[in-house]
């Protein structure tokens, strides 16, 4: 019996949780180690002591009300309160007290009390209890609201911030799924049970965006933005989630649209004016290229019957002055008179008249109205240039060339013949060669030079060379390239496309 009770003793002072018994004034009569400790003094001081020394100040009516309770019942009283400690640490407790059969301690009431620190309990509370601070102000900052469905019962939970968006008054009472159905609008009711009923099946994680009748702001719209919960067979049971207010994003986003909308309506209209202005412009291009080759083919066209008629009229006439002095000189000579060496001297003029007419009835007139009528014209440039300006001019074409057009023959002449006056003006060039070819249904002509580069001028302001050069090649529909050689030199090089006219004539000639 000794060692039973000694093993008794032992377990009642190293227990886990303080013992302490307590008289009918809350004097300490007994009290295990555990218990000491959690007072903070030790037991010898203890014993005697009233317990509400070790209590706070402002939980020592707490603790009386504690004894008053426990003298008027034999059931078990449950009090929580504070320990204060000597160092001042305050230690928040649960005091459970039962009155101890008078058998264990005769002639006395003592009542037994536990004494379990709350310690960890109540920082666990406090932490719990800030999260729902830091929640609520969350929830509060966004204007939104928590939200907890039972899926079974459809009973609900939600908080007043839920309840605020949906313009309920009562909060609570009324918290179920039909209410939160009741509150959104007719049209959006439908479409919200059959999304929520899918997410019940399919997925653990939604979102939704409904509208709401709010009685005071109208219609509003509410995202629902949660989880669904489910047991261990994999049904689901409960929603939880919270609401959020977007109108203000859906107001935000139908103004971006509408502002989408007209932006790309005014894009659309200066599209279409740009279009138009687009379609005039190449409208009068086309008319100002077209006038430019009329005029260009006007001035050739005048240019060749000034031609035709100074070798046809003055060139006739100077040929019949020239014929009529010849008989004249004769007829002097004859009769030896001296005004014959006046005729001769009056022969040689005529001749030289007669030649200048023809060079300048050449130059108006330069390619003659046949097929290879450019060719010839380019032989004779090459030769007159090598001949004047005593450099290297020779003209190359493999194959015959033939061109039915005169006046793209014309064009591509005058090009030539540009060309060949910049080099000798411009880049004081010693050797000139000028190519023609055709193949692949495209004619060639290129003019290459050993002359200086010409510098290149501001952008907007060509050369009229060049202009004339590039006017031409417009009028004709050809490709103009200009570009320097390295590491000396200048190319000039014009691509017309022949027409299958001009590509018949060409094949009837080889045949």
């Amino acid at each position: 019996l000794e060692v039973s009770r000694d093993r008794y003793a032992h377990l009642y002072d190293f227990a886990p949780v303080g013992y302490v018994s307590l008289s009918l004034v809350g004097q300490i009569i007994q009290l295990n180690l555990t218990a000491a400790s959690m007072l903070g003094r030790s037991r010898a001081a203890l014993l005697k002591s009233p317990f509400s020394v070790c209590v706070a100040k402002v939980d020592v009516t707490r603790f009386l009300e504690h004894l008053r309770r426990c003298r008027g019942s034999d059931a078990k009283v449950v009090t929580e309160l504070s320990l204060r400690q000597p160092s001042g640490a305050e230690v928040p407790v649960q005091l459970v007290s039962s009155p101890l059969p008078y058998s264990l301690w005769p002639g006395s009431t003592l009542y037994q009390t536990a004494l379990t620190d709350l310690t960890g309990r109540k920082q666990m509370e406090d932490s719990l209890r800030r999260s729902e601070e830091r929640l609520h102000l969350a929830l509060r900052a966004a204007r939104a609201g928590a939200l907890d469905l039972d899926l079974a019962t459809g009973t609900a939970n939600w908080s007043d911030g839920f309840s605020d968006l949906l313009g309920l008054e009562n909060r609570h009472s009324l918290a179920s799924y039909e209410t939160l159905l009741a509150s959104l609008h007719p049209d959006d009711r439908a479409a919200a049970q059959r999304i929520l009923r899918m997410v019940w099946r399919r997925r653990s994680n939604f979102r939704a965006e409904f509208r709401v009748l709010h009685p005071l702001k109208g219609a509003r719209w509410l995202s629902l933005l949660g989880r669904v919960l489910r047991d261990e067979d994999g049904r689901p049971v409960r929603l939880t989630g919270i609401g959020i207010d977007v109108t203000e994003r859906k107001q935000a986003e139908e103004l971006l649209r509408k502002a989408s909308q007209s932006l790309e309506e005014r894009v659309r209209e200066r599209t279409a004016e740009l279009r138009a202005a687009n379609v005039e412009l190449e409208r009068q291009i086309t008319q100002r290229k077209r006038l430019e080759r009329q005029l260009l083919e006007v001035s050739e066209h005048m240019q060749r019957r000034i031609g035709q008629d100074l070798h046809d009229g003055l060139g006739q006439q100077l040929t019949g002055l020239r014929y009529l002095n010849n008989v004249l000189h004769e007829k002097l000579a004859q009769k030896s008179l001296p005004e014959a060496d006046d005729s001769e001297r009056l022969a040689q003029l005529l001749e030289q008249a007669k030649s200048q007419v023809r060079q300048l009835a050449r130059g108006l007139h330069p390619v003659a109205i046949i097929p290879d009528g450019l060719m010839t014209a380019l032989g004779q440039l090459a030769d007159s240039v090598a001949q004047l300006h005593r450099v290297g001019c020779r003209f190359d074409c493999s194959k015959p060339v033939l061109i039915a057009d005169n006046v793209v023959a014309t064009h591509l002449f005058r090009i030539a013949q540009e060309a060949v006056n910049n080099a000798l003006r411009h880049g004081r060039a010693r050797q000139i060669t000028l190519a023609l070819s055709a193949n692949n249904g495209t004619l060639h002509l290129q003019v290459q030079n050993d002359g200086r580069i010409l510098p290149v001028r501001r952008q907007g302001e060509p050369g009229l060379g060049l202009q004339i050069m590039k006017s031409r090649s417009e009028a004709m529909g050809a490709v103009l390239e200009v570009r320097p050689l390295l590491p000396g030199g200048m190319l000039v090089r014009c691509s017309v496309p022949l027409t299958k006219t001009e590509r018949l004539v060409s094949g009837n000639e080889k045949a």
